[in-house]
């Protein structure tokens, strides 16, 4: 592998082909130097955030690799790859359900690509993430303690300040 100083002139590309290098030889610190110099010169370029997730789960930092695989979801949305990247990640981390979610999404994607279906087995039988709970309806506001309970006028009940009525609304009378 060549040794380089860090060079401003270095494209993104070179950098790149000097983190494989460093990748196959199993220099992960190096490859994810290189990587994340390739990514910094062009973060629209997923191929390059994959990469650096990759080295960053091969150094076992699968939460970081997570976040790079999300960054790639971003610059290229239709790609299937970072879904398949942050499910290796996940299923190495042990977090199975959300390596299951990212998968089977990426699977929707890409259904020829077999590596979705050979990663899906090492889930087993992890259900897949719960949906985000519902938002909270009308009736609650936020408050420093906490969360508390309004009237169905949106306005908080007379009793929890002691009063006899509401002084917000004419029909709390």
């Amino acid at each position: 592998s060549r040794e380089i100083g860090f060079e401003l002139s270095m494209s993104a590309e070179e950098s790149f082909t000097l983190g494989n290098e460093e990748f196959v030889n199993q220099n992960w610190a190096k490859a994810l130097e290189h990587f994340t110099r390739a990514a910094e010169a062009d973060p629209s370029k997923a191929e390059y955030l994959l990469h650096k997730a990759a080295a960053l789960t091969k150094m076992g930092s699968f939460d970081q690799a997570v976040s790079v695989c999300h960054d790639a979801m971003k610059a290229e949305p239709s790609n299937p790859k970072p879904y398949l990247r942050k499910g290796m990640a996940l299923v190495q981390k042990g977090d199975l359900g959300a390596a299951r979610g990212a998968l089977e999404e990426g699977q929707r994607m890409d259904p020829s690509n077999k590596q979705f279906s050979t990663w899906l087995s090492k889930c087993g039988d992890a259900p897949p993430p719960p949906p985000p709970p519902p938002r909270r309806g009308r009736g609650w506001q936020p408050t420093r303690g906490g969360r508390r309970r309004t009237s169905s006028t949106g306005h908080r009940s007379s009793r929890r300040r002691g009063r006899g009525s509401c002084r917000k609304s004419p029909s709390c009378a």
